[in-house]
């Protein structure tokens, strides 16, 4: 625990309001952390209000995060931990959250600079991937977009680990299912969009996607009679 000069030099630089919005954040984050080793704490909790409060309350701390607070130690050392416990909800499935924290990754991933998340934000392909095929249009969508954005800012270092959690999820195969669904009409632009930009990032980084792709002749039949193909 810190000493109350090291928590107050900590603390210089924000606001009250941040350093209150901060405090209700790990109050919120410690009704899910759980032990699991002598060194690391990993956020579980299946209550669905916990959860949603959770989430509420990191999308409120990043709200309040400027330029000029983006590196203080107060926000930089909470990243993992919002992460941590944004990556717990996805992975319950829960319907009546996991939009909400899908958009928050999103939030997240927009706020922070490669070098800052780069070292925890792998932790959420997996999860995000999971819930590409999900029915529920808004949270595919979102989805999308947190691993558009993720596969962005990827380092090369990474690649190899990303592909193997894309391969295995069969994130490939859901994108190409659900560009094919949108040929039905019954589903907004937006999710042609986010999907296809998805799918064009993983052809340009992992060459070895491309040929089950471009074999597809029912895919290249919906993508060109897409409204928005130019």
């Amino acid at each position: 625990m810190k000493s109350s000069k090291q928590a107050t030099e900590n603390n210089r630089g924000i606001s009250g309001h941040m350093f209150t919005l901060h405090q209700r954040l790990y109050h919120a984050l410690n009704l899910g952390l759980r032990g699991y080793d002598e060194k690391e704490r990993k956020w579980q909790c299946a209550d669905i209000e916990i959860q949603r409060h959770v989430v509420r309350s990191i999308s409120a701390f990043l709200d309040c995060i400027s330029t000029q607070t983006l590196n203080h130690p107060l926000v930089k050392d909470s990243v993992a931990d919002m992460v941590g416990a944004l990556k717990g909800i996805l992975q319950y499935k829960s319907e009546t959250v996991f939009t909400m924290a899908a958009n928050v990754v999103v939030k997240l991933i927009n706020i922070f600079p490669s070098l800052i998340q780069q070292s925890h934000v792998i932790d959420l392909v997996h999860p995000l991937s999971s819930l590409l095929s999900f029915h529920q249009l808004q949270a595919a969508v979102s989805c999308a977009t947190a691993l558009d954005l993720i596969l962005s800012n990827l380092s090369t270092k990474r690649e190899k680990e990303v592909w193997e959690i894309l391969k295995e999820t069969k994130t490939v195969g859901h994108i190409v299912s659900n560009l094919q669904d949108f040929s039905s009409g019954t589903k907004p632009i937006e999710y042609f969009q986010e999907m296809a930009s998805l799918l064009s990032k993983i052809l340009w980084r992992w060459p070895s996607s491309r040929y089950p792709i471009w074999s597809d002749a029912k895919l290249i039949n919906c993508v060109r009679g897409c409204p928005c193909e130019a």
